[in-house]
């Protein structure tokens, strides 16, 4: 006489880490009168993995589980093997039976923060910033959040980034200007950690450089043509100064 099996498995994923199963048990008369009390043992795998592995095995009558300690938003497949716990066993033949595989996805988590983020250019007027994706998505990716502000001042901005980006050019800056970056991921689970914060300098401008010169402090600027390229600038403060000009032709 062979075992009867479990019936009906079900999977819901709970959260990111845990599947609830529920099944229908094997009846308790199995012929001739024989009464048979049923235990379980609970499989599971990864899918696309080729071997179960023992989750659980209960000495009970009780029809449902709580799969623990899973990986976030992976899909995993189960069964249910049911063997008996009465002391008359004699008449059963045959391996001990399983239910049909299911399988269930557990839910998204929050990813990890992105990776290296580094300002790869600057300009007088721009930054742009490179990083990686999170090692653990955990999840759907649904894309960034860039978060960057000038030193000691008050206001930031916030920019969204598709997920399939892994770069962005902050423009409109201030010359000479130090910028703060900081980046996150998000799923559909909600938003990732923050990465540490990035600074850089925005490059000089050329007025900036005209200005380190003491120029800005003339009282008295003469200009004398020596010819029509070269002009001499002559003021009470500085020594003779040669400025070039470059003229149009019309």
């Amino acid at each position: 006489m062979s075992l009867p099996r479990a019936t009906c498995l079900q999977a819901k994923a709970v959260s990111s880490s845990k599947v609830k199963l529920l099944w229908k048990a094997p009846p308790i008369e199995v012929g001739r009168g024989q009464i048979i009390k049923y235990s379980f043992r609970i499989f599971r795998r990864r899918k696309g993995v080729s071997e179960f592995v023992l989750a659980h095995s209960q000495f009970d009558m009780y029809t449902e589980y709580v799969v623990e300690n899973l990986r976030p938003f992976v899909e995993y497949e189960f069964k249910i093997q049911s063997f008996p716990t009465s002391n008359d066993t004699s008449q059963l033949q045959g391996e001990f039976p399983s239910t049909d595989t299911v399988s269930c996805m557990t839910k998204e988590e929050k990813p990890s923060e992105p990776r290296n983020l580094r300002v790869v250019n600057a300009t007088q007027d721009s930054l742009a910033v490179r990083w990686k994706p999170p090692r653990s998505l955990n999840g759907l990716l649904r894309g960034y959040r860039l978060y960057f502000d000038q030193q000691a001042s008050g206001d930031y901005s916030v920019v969204e980034i598709s997920a399939d980006a892994t770069s962005y050019k902050a423009t409109f800056l201030f010359p000479a200007s130090t910028y703060r970056f900081q980046l996150l991921a998000f799923t559909g689970a909600g938003e990732g950690p923050l990465t540490p914060i990035v600074s850089h300098q925005t490059r000089d401008s050329a007025l900036n450089r005209f200005k380190t010169l003491g120029l800005h402090n003339i009282s008295t600027l003469q200009i004398k043509c020596i010819n029509s390229l070269n002009v001499i600038c002559l003021h009470s403060h500085t020594h003779r100064t040669t400025c070039t000009f470059f003229l149009s032709q019309n």
